[in-house]
């Protein structure tokens, strides 16, 4: 028992000792090579991905002014042909004034006519009693007469004068109703699809001017829309593209009104941006998830290392170069970054070995 007290004992007063001791640093193990990478030249950018979808061109109609809607030429899904028509406004008052105006014009033409034959009457007359004169050697009232006679021709191009600007006017008032009344019918300007309308449109309905009616959708045109990006954020782009599957197609964006753009964000309407392929892709098809993807902060020949050698301390950036199988610390000045790569500004040369964090 007192062999057991001894050694208990023992154990107690050696065990502060050992608790006292400093842990050993941890050494990488022997014979085993540390993970590096030489930091390289290379091409750098942000990219900003877009969620977006692959749809038809779609173009809404409207009516410049407004009107009571007449009839309604087609539904919801309907295909059409180029120059169908679509919403026709009331044109009654309008039609009736264009007829009266082709009445009046063809009754100037009628009177025109027979003043000119009667013109031409008059003429005759006074130049045979001219003759006469001459003929009898009478030669006050022949000079008289001759007066009479450049009175009726100068009375004459008057008359025609006051004619031609009689019908000039008539005809420029038709021309504008006749126009007026082609704008009170919406045509479909290509081939395609009825994709919605604004509302359950009936005849009798009245609609404003400027009010988006009918949407229709050529199938055959497709384009990427996204959620809004701004023309700032475009400008400054280095290129946009979208991925659809493993593809990549060049895009360009599709100008925006201004006008209508302030319109819709007063509206509260969430804004969308389309962009169209630079090129024909027919392997495409409406419906297909895509994502637009904004390329900017393009830095041609960096020196590139991977993003995962990189630590941070009190707002300072470090890495570990490898030298002589040793770890160093070097602070380093970093430029553009991304989830992959960030560019060395100041701090390490080309080909230098860089620790990599596993």
């Amino acid at each position: 028992m007192k062999k057991w007290i001894c050694i208990w004992l023992f154990l107690a007063l050696c065990a502060p000792c050992a608790l006292a001791q400093e842990a050993p640093e941890l050494l990488e193990p022997a014979g085993v090579q540390m993970n590096a990478v030489e930091a390289f030249i290379g091409d750098i950018s942000s990219i900003a991905v877009h969620p977006a979808s692959v749809v038809p061109y779609v173009e809404e109609f409207f009516f410049e002014q407004e009107g009571v809607i007449e009839e309604m030429h087609v539904i919801i899904g309907q295909q059409v042909k180029a120059g169908d028509p679509l919403i026709t406004l009331d044109t009654e008052s309008e039609t009736e004034r264009v007829q009266t105006l082709h009445r009046q014009l063809e009754e100037l033409e009628t009177n025109t006519a027979y003043e000119q034959e009667l013109a031409e009457i008059d003429l005759a007359i006074l130049n045979a009693e001219l003759r006469q004169l001459n003929r009898k050697g009478d030669a006050t009232a022949a000079a008289l007469k001759e007066l009479d006679i450049q009175q009726k021709k100068l009375d004459l191009e008057l008359a025609a004068d006051l004619r031609a600007l009689e019908k000039e006017k008539l005809t420029g008032e038709l021309e504008r109703l006749e126009t007026e009344i082609q704008k009170n019918v919406l045509y479909a300007p290509f081939d395609g699809r009825v994709a919605y309308m604004s509302s359950e449109w009936r005849h009798g309905d009245y609609v404003g001017a400027f009010t988006p009616l009918i949407y229709l959708a050529d199938d055959s045109r497709l384009l990427v829309e996204s959620d809004y990006i701004s023309n700032t954020t475009l400008d400054f782009a280095h290129a946009v593209y979208a991925q659809v599957g493993s593809k990549q197609y060049a895009m360009t964006a599709t100008p925006v009104d201004e006008k209508k753009y302030m319109a819709q964000v007063l509206a509260g309407v969430k804004l969308r941006r389309q962009f169209t392929f630079d090129e024909p892709t027919e392997e495409l098809e409406a419906g297909q998830y895509a994502v637009i993807c904004v390329e900017s902060n393009y830095r041609p020949d960096a020196l590139l290392v991977p993003t995962n050698t990189l630590y941070t301390a009190d707002r300072t950036r470090y890495l570990y170069v490898m030298e002589n199988g040793v770890r160093v610390r070097r602070e380093v000045t970093v430029g553009v970054t991304t989830d992959w790569y960030t560019q060395i500004i100041e701090g390490l040369q080309e080909g230098e070995l860089v620790y990599v964090k596993e």
